[in-house]
């Protein structure tokens, strides 16, 4: 299976104004611990990418393709996408800066029916303490809290 992730940063300005920016890690959650995957990268492309960075991000961030595409007359968008080879249960952390804020978001992922289905995700609108949300991601990725101390 491969995975996704994207690291971008944009400057919008419909159809509210925001700046961010994502540095997106993945991580294989296997072995009661965690293994940074190593991932190659390639550019964004709105054809191949767009849906995968809209089932990611809608909800997370609330930003959308078609934010962007929005945005784009009078901002910018730079996107690069790696891609990572991935037998296991998924980690997925978004350092976030979204107007001048540092975020921490999680997503985690679980192999079901020959495809990787996400089962957790932190919405930045609505994030619990940081303590809570690293006890139920490890409770979903069968892991020890101490696992994700220094994601």
């Amino acid at each position: 299976m491969k995975v996704k992730a994207f690291n971008f940063s944009a400057s919008l300005r419909e159809p509210h104004p925001r700046q961010v920016a994502v540095e997106t890690i993945v991580y294989a959650a296997n072995g009661g611990g965690l293994r940074r995957l190593e991932c190659w990268e390639r550019g964004f492309s709105f054809e191949l990418d767009a849906l995968d960075f809209d089932a990611e991000f809608g909800d997370v961030l609330q930003l959308t393709t078609a934010d962007v595409v929005r945005g784009l007359a009078g901002g910018s968008f730079e996107c690069r996408v790696s891609e990572c080879a991935a037998e296991s249960a998924l980690l997925k952390v978004y350092n976030v800066v979204l107007n001048g804020r540092n975020y921490k978001l999680m997503a985690a992922y679980k192999p079901a029916e020959g495809r990787l289905s996400r089962v957790y995700a932190d919405i930045v609108t609505n994030l619990a303490p940081w303590e809570e949300r690293v006890r139920v991601v490890s409770k979903l990725l069968g892991l020890p809290p101490r696992a994700l101390e220094n994601v």
